[in-house]
């Protein structure tokens, strides 16, 4: 009686850690299934800018680029949630830390772009705007 309970919570257990690995390996593969689709937007032939997002500063900034050409806008987030908004540009990317989001851009117009985080990260959110300059 004794052992064939222990058995029936055993297996109880046993379906529980199955389910909840189950869950999770979905979570990753969903989460990575969204950054490989942004990878393959963003052609390796571009040229890559690297950006941190951090309360409340984008670095680089100003961010350089050249009309006409393709560039590779890679992301992270340092401290909180942040938003990557470009209207003009037509980006818009909302980037968790420890995440790695990437954006493909091909600016056409010599000008100057306001960066935003459009994501509430803080006290300083508001303030947080960046420049892309593209000649």
């Amino acid at each position: 009686m004794i052992i064939s309970g222990m058995r029936k919570l055993a297996t109880i257990v046993f379906l529980l850690m199955l389910l909840i690995v189950g869950c999770k390996q979905v979570e990753q593969t969903d989460s990575a299934s969204e950054t490989a689709e942004t990878s393959a937007e963003a052609a390796v032939d571009g040229n890559l800018i690297k950006v941190k997002m951090r309360m409340y500063e984008f670095d680089p900034d100003p961010i350089m680029m050249k009309a006409g050409e393709k560039y590779i806008i890679e992301l992270t987030a340092v401290d909180v949630p942040h938003g990557f908004l470009v209207p003009d540009l037509g980006v818009n990317v909302r980037v968790t830390p420890g995440e790695v989001k990437r954006v493909s851009v091909i600016p056409q117009e010599a000008g100057t772009y306001e960066v935003k985080c459009h994501v509430y990260c803080g006290e300083g959110h508001s303030n947080m705007k960046g420049t892309i300059i593209v000649e």
